[in-house]
């Protein structure tokens, strides 16, 4: 999901050396337009083998033969989406502090794999110079611990990435879950409005 632009200086802080590691191992190795042209030119061959094989025009082959090629160029469009949001956001060095509140919290279990998907909405407080409607709830996936550290309705503060909004901390009270370290801690003073963190350290 694509966030807000402004990086202004009381709601913005540099990414730190960690957080910049992390988001520097997700960045794939393939530049985004190879991976979506790599795409495109796969599904042309698919799509000339078939129109040149009798023995695949009826209709059970060309059905599936369609939904593979309407669904590998989507999902490869929303890599390919991911991957540019990810490099700008290495590029532009800043995360975004925002408050708001937990909106809802949901858990999916994956049907192949059998493992439980935990993401938490957060509902984000207006801007005072800024549409007065609030936005759309920003859902972010988190461990299990994050999910259970929280509840419907906190009030909570989170840093997340601008462009791929990928959320790095979570803060709920006197306590906060660093998303890159896995866990939890419990901080001794309110974090600074302008970095999130905590005036002790």
């Amino acid at each position: 999901m694509a966030a807000s632009d402004s990086t202004d200086d009381i709601d913005s802080a540099p990414l730190d050396s960690r957080e910049l590691d992390y988001l520097r191992s997700q960045v794939s190795t393939i530049p985004p337009r190879l991976l979506l042209i790599g795409v495109l030119i796969a599904v042309a061959v698919g799509l000339g083998i078939v129109i040149a094989s009798p023995e695949l025009h009826d209709y059970g082959s060309l059905f599936e033969f369609g939904v593979l090629f309407l669904f590998g160029p989507l999902v490869m469009l929303s890599v390919y989406h991911n991957q540019q949001a990810l490099r700008a956001d290495l590029a532009g060095g800043v995360k975004l502090w925002r408050d708001g509140y937990v909106h809802a919290l949901r858990a999916s279990e994956d049907s192949d794999t059998g493992r439980t998907h935990y993401s938490v909405e957060i509902a984000i407080d207006p801007r005072p110079d800024s549409d007065p409607d609030p936005q759309s709830p920003m859902s972010f996936r988190v461990p299990s611990a994050c999910y259970h550290a929280v509840a419907q309705g906190d009030r909570v503060r989170i840093a997340y990435t601008p462009r791929q909004a990928e959320l790095l901390n979570l803060i709920n009270g006197n306590y906060e879950y660093v998303i890159l370290d896995g866990h939890g801690k419990m901080i001794s003073s309110p974090p600074d409005a302008a970095t999130g963190k905590s005036s002790t350290g």
